[in-house]
């Protein structure tokens, strides 16, 4: 992946994309529910890179998560998904309201049917009008407030596209919602859905857990189409860090695809990394930019000393942004590693004017001194 060409300055880069978290913004907002009859108030963070007059959309990430794990989330999530070769896309994070109740009545699953209907009728429809959302979604939850999210996923599975469930209280349920996912079998709903579970420390919850795991396994015999099931123990994790391992492993797992090996594209080249990211419109739903991946490719030719390809790879991404330094650069490196020491001064040179006009100081001195070092 991109990361694996990756020096000092890239680094700096990134930890300077994650500082700029401080302007991120979090608007409150609050609906009248007529399911529910109430009003019912949640928060939406918007995108690192969004802008209010701008054309680009993002997916959307949901949360049911309770106050004392919601700022490490939003942290986290921030993290993961900050710079381009993140394991998580840059999403709009919601955070989901509580319909009136105790933690223990939302797990038992009394409220199930009520809530996926604020969440299907009121709640995504109001986010889709107001803000420029993909048409990917994510659900995630943890403890209690996960069983929910189980449920959604056997009767609407289509209302969400990745459900991330983290160690859900199993044991507390009495709506029946084990033996209701045992009956299901996988059909045509479940085309391109993704499901990450997790077992957490608490005991009771594991042989529960494996009847799950184990129907599962006969769903992934169905082979429908685009189905990601993915079933982990971290029992042996602290119950606090089992959702912050499991966020990690499930974007690494589910979204892996949109960072594909470079090398398994040496034969293909370029037009086979555009050809896999066509195909990710099945799954996602939107284009997904192949950018850093035909970057990867190029190092990776530049390793086995196919240089022209190399180049020809670089030329290809800078061709479709001819602004972003960091593309600059990397040619440039490419260039000099194959001996061409103008061509990576010219190149510089390109990326330096850029950079001049961005602002930006800090490539400014980074380019400057990889200019020194050339003469």
């Amino acid at each position: 992946m991109f990361l694996r060409f990756s020096h000092y300055l890239f680094i700096v880069w990134a930890l300077a994309a994650f500082q700029l978290q401080a302007a991120v913004v979090t608007k409150e907002i609050t609906i009248t529910s007529y399911i529910a009859k109430q009003d019912l108030t949640f928060h939406i963070t918007l995108p690192q890179s969004y802008q209010n007059e701008g054309t680009e959309r993002y997916p959307a990430l949901y949360t049911t998560s309770g106050k004392s794990r919601l700022e490490v989330l939003k942290t986290q999530v921030s993290w993961l998904s900050h710079v381009g070769f993140a394991p998580l896309p840059q999403v709009f994070f919601i955070s989901l309201p509580s319909i009136e109740a105790d933690k223990f009545t939302n797990a038992s699953g009394s409220l199930y049917s009520l809530t996926t209907q604020v969440y299907e009728k009121e709640i995504i429809p109001y986010i889709e009008k107001h803000y420029r959302t993909q048409s990917y979604r994510i659900i995630e939850g943890f403890s209690s407030n996960a069983n929910q999210l189980l449920s959604i996923f056997i009767d609407k599975p289509q209302l969400f596209n990745a459900y991330f469930i983290f160690s859900p209280a199993l044991n507390l349920d009495k709506s029946g919602l084990v033996e209701k996912l045992i009956a299901q079998k996988a059909d045509s709903r479940y085309q391109y859905r993704s499901l990450y579970l997790s077992l957490g420390s608490f005991e009771e919850n594991k042989p529960i857990f494996e009847r799950i795991q184990s129907h599962l396994t006969t769903w992934s015999a169905a082979s429908i189409t685009g189905l990601e099931l993915i079933t982990e123990d971290l029992s042996k994790r602290n119950y606090l860090s089992s959702p912050v391992v499991g966020l990690t492993n499930a974007a690494e797992k589910i979204f892996s695809d949109r960072q594909p090996a470079a090398e398994f594209f040496v034969k293909t080249g370029v037009v086979g990394v555009e050809q896999h990211f066509n195909k990710l419109h099945q799954k996602y739903g939107y284009q997904l930019d192949p950018s850093n991946t035909i970057v990867d490719l190029g190092f990776y030719y530049a390793k086995i000393k196919q240089f022209a390809k190399a180049e020809e790879a670089l030329n290809t991404v800078i061709k479709k942004s001819p602004e972003n330094i960091i593309f600059l650069i990397r040619l440039a490196e490419i260039q000099q590693q194959g001996s061409k020491k103008e061509q990576a001064k010219a190149t510089l040179k390109i990326a330096l004017k850029q950079a001049k006009s961005q602002k930006d100081a800090e490539a400014i001195n980074y380019i400057q001194s990889r200019l020194t070092s050339l003469h």
